[in-house]
């Protein structure tokens, strides 16, 4: 599969020249049996070796190779996403390498969880072990070194959300620094786990009565489900990558969801039948008239589409890097938009007329509270021990759930930050929470591949 690149929709799959440094693998055994498979295939002419500007290189001989193997084209389709990783992995670490194997250059965050998922179902070359390796205790050495500044620097966070008051509460996925917590925890129960997935899962979203989930993964699909029965419902496999969220329309007929192979496709919830595609990453979101959809994209905008039509309606270009999420306002005349600039931005919907940016944010584990006109911070959230991925507002507007890194979620009051509750049910990385519309129950999706279903509990 190293040798192959998977291709697109648009683009049938193709040979790819990789380095034999790629077939070097840690273990002995299995690097025996792989030089065995390359001196054989060789040998049949099928693979081809070569030096290329002092590099040792091998490839698939002939296109034919990949074009006419039926059952090749099956293991494409099942193991896309895991090329699509493995090759991105191994650019990374040939760069790294390159220029001297430096710390800066290595993963953090949710691209190192991803890589580690990737891991656990592949066999890294001996290089990319030693980089996933080197990731890690580099992400353990700035996690004691944050400790040791933890009474020294203000902690804050970047994730985005607008609540009915007023307020935003912000946070992006790419602070990467870690604290130790000494809030309380409160017993919580787990009322549903949901295991339709077969990789992490990135975002959860109830319907708008509160009946079923859709829930977004890296396994390429968007799985509809009965919300306290996790029964599956259906299935959609339109996108052909890591699917990042989900998002139902108002009336509950829809689903827009946005994944790494950078569209936004909506469909119908209940029968999976596509309706339109337009460009946007990351993230989508509907306003609250059901009109028009927010996609925020690596290519640093927001862009608004009328949800059916696809028509482009406006860009919003305030932002110098990534966006990671974008959020309306309950009257859908703003959007905030949560960037890897490290501001938290609102802006006019349809005019994309900047109102204002919020720019107290840097790598830490907190959630901050503000007034979304005037950027006033109102309150900090810092129960967390590690970052913080996403915040949701309860329906009432008095309450926040905050996923974290920390394999956590935690349920605090919005207005004076008094820790709730901590749901303690995952074992890996929780990505999202969302609030069922009557604000009884959570969702939390999880890097341990679930979505877990369980019950508010607020004094």
């Amino acid at each position: 599969m190293r040798l192959v690149d998977a291709g697109t929709l648009e683009q049938d799959a193709t040979r790819r020249r990789a380095p034999l440094s790629e077939l070097t693998l840690t273990d002995a055994n299995e690097m025996i049996l792989l030089h065995e498979v390359v001196r054989t295939f060789t040998a049949a002419r099928l693979l081809t070796t070569n030096t290329i500007t002092g590099t040792a290189t091998v490839e698939v001989s002939h296109e034919a190779l990949i074009s006419k193997w039926a059952r090749l084209h099956n293991w494409l389709g099942e193991a896309y996403e895991d090329i699509r990783l493995q090759k991105k992995l191994s650019e990374d670490v040939a760069a790294w390498i390159h220029v001297g194997k430096p710390a800066d250059r290595l993963y953090r965050g949710s691209q190192l969880v991803e890589a580690q998922v990737w891991r656990t179902q592949n066999i890294p070359s001996q290089d990319e072990e030693a980089f996933l390796q080197a990731s890690a205790a580099e992400q353990e050495r700035e996690k004691a070194a944050e400790k040791q500044k933890q009474r020294r620097y203000t902690r804050r966070v970047v994730l985005v959300g607008i609540g009915g008051l007023g307020l935003v509460a912000a946070a992006i996925p790419l602070t990467r620094y870690f604290f130790p917590s000494s809030s309380a925890s409160r017993p919580s129960f787990q009322t549903v786990t949901y295991r339709g997935h077969s990789s992490l899962v990135d975002s959860a979203a109830w319907s708008p009565d509160g009946k079923y989930i859709a829930s977004a993964s890296n396994d390429q699909s968007v799985q509809v489900w009965e919300a306290l029965t996790a029964r599956r419902v259906q299935t959609y496999r339109g996108h052909t990558g890591s699917v990042f969220s989900a998002a139902w329309s108002t009336d509950g007929k829809y689903i827009a969801s946005a994944g790494v192979d950078a569209t936004v496709q909506v469909w119908e919830a209940l029968s999976a039948r596509h309706v339109q595609s337009y460009k946007g990453v990351f993230s989508a979101a509907w306003s609250p008239d059901g009109k028009y959809i927010a996609s925020a994209s690596l290519d640093t905008t927001v862009q608004v589409w009328e949800a059916l039509s696809a028509r482009y309606v406006q860009t919003y270009t305030g932002h110098t890097d990534s966006v990671f999420s974008a959020a309306w306002s309950p009257d859908g005349k703003y959007i905030a938009s949560a960037s890897d600039d490290k501001t938290v931005q609102v802006w006019e919907a349809l005019s994309a007329r900047r109102v204002q940016s919020y720019t107290g944010h840097a790598a830490d584990t907190t959630v901050q509270v503000w007034e979304a006109l005037t950027a006033r911070r109102v309150q900090t959230y810092r129960g967390h021990s590690d970052w913080v991925h996403s915040a949701a507002w309860s329906p009432d507007g008095k309450y926040i759930a905050s996923a974290s890194d920390d394999k956590t979620v935690q349920v605090w009051e919005a207005l004076s930050a008094r820790h709730v509750q901590t749901y303690r049910g995952h074992f890996f990385t929780v990505i999202s929470a969302a609030w069922s519309p009557d604000g009884k129950y959570i969702a939390s999706a999880s890097a341990d591949t679930t979505v877990q279903v369980w019950l508010v509990l607020l004094s």
